[in-house]
């Protein structure tokens, strides 16, 4: 009886024992296929048919390959989170959007180009380049500064800036970006000389950007008049000055327009110290006169002393009759940027870009023009008007400059 005994606890023994081990061994088992910590092997584009990518940018969609994916609850791009949708993960996927406003001025040098992805059991960083498209130049806020005078560079993608670089390959120092990079505020550096013109070169860890054709810095190409070298001034209603207490930081003589309280509803450009005129001169070789008309710019330097809230400036080419009166050709261009910005005035001389293509009919409110020999003649010439119209509803003074008009090619 006693080995019988024995014998039946030795096999209860034996069978706990038993289910003791598969249970751990289970336990085990099913742990190590639920517990290990999230791992990125890859980056692609989210198209099925693409094949991995070198560098990824804002707004992109992408595929992170890898392993344990599937719990994965936080993705960020250089440190700054993302929108997830788990319902479209798997265990070797996960699709994310960069974010499409990601501040790079703003990210720290331990985050860059990195991406962090944190699931139910664990984190992971991965290194990968993460920047935006190559650097985009738009405008420069006055292209003809001097050294030493802060200058606007407008345009796209302009953070990770590596080196900005004026004509005459003299690089500026100090510098500064918005974090939509949008925009960066330059010192134009010392040792730039007048003579100096061309492209200002903008390098980025993305790229580089030339600022030519749209902004040649310094440029004198395509100079309808200014006021000194290139003289077309008709001599008549506004005058010619080179007081630089009145208006500092110019280049020699400017056109100045000055009038004291214009009336409400005052059309008449013509009276004293309201227009700026200018006898005929070439704007485009004639054989370029096919040329789309968009590809092309009227520009100038505007000092606006006087704060603006009426009316606008008029640029209307035309030509003069035998009798000396002026014809316009029929499409104006308008300066009135107080329109949406009352009391108007600018900080110092400003470069003002209008298209030819945004030369309308009406006065400048209505078709716009769509070939050069709307506007020019068979020569590719014309005479120009600069006007003061008070189109508002006050009356309005002004005292304003005007420098470097010129048409150029911008594309």
């Amino acid at each position: 009886m006693k080995k019988r005994g024995i014998k039946i606890i030795n096999s209860i023994f034996l069978s706990v024992l038993l289910v003791g081990i598969l249970l751990q061994y289970g336990c085990k088992s099913n742990n190590s296929g639920m517990s290990p910590k999230p791992v990125i092997t890859g980056v692609r584009d989210i198209h099925p048919d693409s094949a991995a990518v070198n560098k990824i940018g804002p707004g992109q969609t992408v595929v992170i390959e890898g392993n344990n994916l599937i719990t994965t609850k936080e993705v960020t791009f250089d440190g700054y989170q993302t929108s997830i949708n788990q319902t479209l993960f798997t265990d070797t996927t996960v699709i994310a959007s960069i974010p499409s406003n990601l501040p790079f001025s703003k990210v720290k040098s331990d985050s860059l180009n990195q991406i962090h992805l944190v699931s139910k059991f664990g984190e992971t960083t991965y290194k990968f380049p993460i920047l935006p498209p190559k650097p985009v130049v738009n405008s420069v806020s006055n292209e003809f500064a001097y050294p030493g005078q802060k200058i606007n560079i407008n345009g796209n993608y302009l953070y990770l800036v590596k080196s900005i670089v004026f004509p005459g390959s003299i690089k500026a120092t100090q510098y500064s970006g918005t974090a939509d990079g949008s925009q960066l505020t330059v010192t134009v550096p010392q040792g730039v000389a007048q003579s100096d013109m061309g492209s200002i070169k903008i390098v980025t860890q993305a790229g580089t950007a030339l600022s030519a054709p749209m902004v040649a810095f310094h440029d004198t190409t395509g100079m309808v008049c200014n006021f000194d070298n290139k003289d077309t001034f008709a001599y008549w209603s506004g005058t010619q000055d080179n007081n630089a207490s009145t208006f500092p930081n110019g280049w020699g003589n400017y056109g100045h327009m000055k009038a004291d309280s214009v009336s409400a509803g005052d059309g008449s450009w013509w009276n004293s110290g309201r227009s700026l005129n200018f006898n005929n001169d070439q704007w485009i070789a004639p054989s370029h006169l096919t040329d789309p008309i968009s590809d092309y710019a009227f520009k100038f330097e505007v000092y606006v002393k006087a704060p603006m809230s009426n009316g606008e400036i008029r640029i209307d080419p035309g030509h003069y009759e035998a009798n000396g009166n002026f014809t316009p050709a029929g499409y104006t261009g308008l300066y009135n940027p107080w329109e949406n910005s009352p009391k108007y005035t600018t900080d110092g001389w400003q470069t003002i870009v209008i298209p030819l293509n945004e030369f309308k009919t009406n006065n400048g409110t209505g078709s716009g023009a769509t070939s050069l020999t709307q506007i020019l003649d068979s020569s590719g010439s014309s005479a120009l008007s600069i006007e003061y119209v008070n189109s508002g509803n006050a009356p309005q003074s002004i005292d304003l400059a005007i420098d470097n008009i010129r048409v150029v090619k911008i594309k």
